[in-house]
């Protein structure tokens, strides 16, 4: 008789307990529920933000790129432009100066063929190579001048070449012929220079491209590392 009421109490007990359980399961599973809810909206809001800031840092990159890629181009075009004019201008002269630009074109052109393998393996930007070639190719231009400076060459029959009227005396030929060296001469110094001053001005500008890149890489990594840490700690 005892032990059947102690299995009363026990069958009572279990019944109220399991009640209690679903009292409490049918008070807290709405609000549960809408919490579930919320949690996964946040995530799903938080990870479109992410993919959005990382999309907009990949575009502002590929930008960045593009810019830097055109940049380059405009200076070789000009620097290939500078090369040209003094060709252009010394072509539409007399037959000395002819001579003289195809010696500077041939110069330029050998200077140019030896300097790209080299300008490949360390780098050099393209303003650079252009003040070496220019710097080769000066020197025989100025040979050139000397040479078309001289007394001219018999012609096809065999007879001397005429002198011009203006020429003046021996005395007159040998000044001008000397003045026009000289002339030519420092032409050729003052392009040295500028070019020489060119290409120190161009290693400046490439030193603070460069370190406007690293910062740029920096300051991307330090958002992103940002952007993970912000992401993790909210999930």
């Amino acid at each position: 008789m005892h032990a059947q009421l102690l299995l009363l109490q026990q069958q009572q007990q279990q019944q109220q307990q399991q009640q209690t359980e679903e009292r409490v399961s049918a008070a807290y599973t709405p609000e549960i529920q809408t919490l579930n809810k919320k949690e996964k909206k946040k995530l799903k809001t938080t990870d479109k933000q992410v993919q959005q800031q990382l999309q907009l840092q990949q575009t502002q990159q590929q930008q960045q790129q593009q810019q830097q890629q055109q940049h380059e181009q405009q200076q070789q075009q000009q620097q290939q432009q500078l090369l040209q004019l003094p060709m252009k201008r010394e072509l539409s002269g007399s037959g000395s100066n002819q001579g003289e630009a195809a010696a500077a074109a041939a110069a330029a052109a050998a200077a140019a063929a030896s300097v790209e393998p080299k300008r490949q393996r360390q780098g050099l930007s393209a303003a650079a190579a252009a003040d070496i070639v220019t710097a080769a190719a000066a020197p025989a231009a100025s040979g050139a001048a000397a040479a078309a400076a001289a007394p001219a060459a018999a012609n096809v029959d065999g007879q001397a070449a005429a002198v011009p009227a203006a020429a003046g005396s021996p005395c007159q030929q040998q000044q001008q012929q000397q003045q026009h060296h000289n002339n030519h001469q420092n032409h050729r110094n003052q392009q040295q220079q500028q070019h020489h001053h060119n290409y120190h001005h161009h290693q400046q500008q490439q030193h603070h491209h460069q370190q406007h890149q690293h910062q740029q890489q920096q300051q991307q990594q330090q958002q992103q590392e940002y952007i993970i840490y912000s992401f993790t700690r909210t999930w």
